[in-house]
């Protein structure tokens, strides 16, 4: 079996950081209609606006804790990331369940990774596709390391990943080999200048 602490070690290289977020919670959104009476109280929870198709909303929290983020995930699911725990509880108290909509905790069952850096096309390049590589406020579903992902990406900065739970050392070990083969690669490009 696999060292955990190895494997979920954070990934720190030139123009690439990567690193699985503990603190984020997870939660599926899911609904007949994002019109509905659920997705106007999730939204009102929230306090942002259900995302469209392949985008993101995103906020800081109520309590400014952190940051809450409305991915797209199918025209009937949006998942919610949730950097604070207070807040987290509270939209899940507010989105109580009703005939069009649930919000399901997938916190236990669900990691984020978080992705920053210059080189995050190049391993999203390597890892899966460059066109799986969400731009600004938006969301997108692949394959990675050949698993099922949703990459998220609210603003110019960090891009999260959600990915099974069961998968993110499978993942996470892709990425760090991806990570040192950019290093060695870009080591032999300088050599060559």
């Amino acid at each position: 079996m696999a060292d955990l602490n190895i494997s979920l070690a954070v990934v720190d290289g030139p123009g690439l950081h990567v690193s699985l977020d503990r603190g984020m919670h997870v939660a599926t959104l899911r609904y007949f209609q994002p019109t509905g009476e659920f997705g106007a109280r999730a939204a009102e929870a929230v306090g942002i606006p259900l995302p469209t198709v392949l985008k993101v909303s995103a906020s800081t929290t109520f309590d400014h804790d952190g940051i809450a983020v409305l991915a797209w995930r199918s025209p009937t699911e949006t998942f919610l990331l949730c950097a604070s725990n207070g807040a987290f509880e509270n939209i899940k108290r507010l989105c109580f369940s009703s005939n069009d909509g649930y919000l399901i905790d997938q916190t236990g069952g669900l990691s984020v990774l978080r992705a920053s850096g210059a080189r995050i096309a190049d391993l999203f390049s390597r890892i899966g596709n460059i066109a799986a590589l969400p731009g600004p406020g938006e969301s997108k579903r692949s394959l990675m390391a050949d698993i099922p992902a949703l990459a998220v990406r609210p603003d110019e900065g960090d891009t999260y990943v959600v990915v099974d739970r069961l998968y993110r050392e499978h993942l996470m070990n892709w990425i760090r080999e991806t990570a040192a083969d950019l290093l060695i690669n870009r080591s032999k490009t300088d050599l060559l200048e």
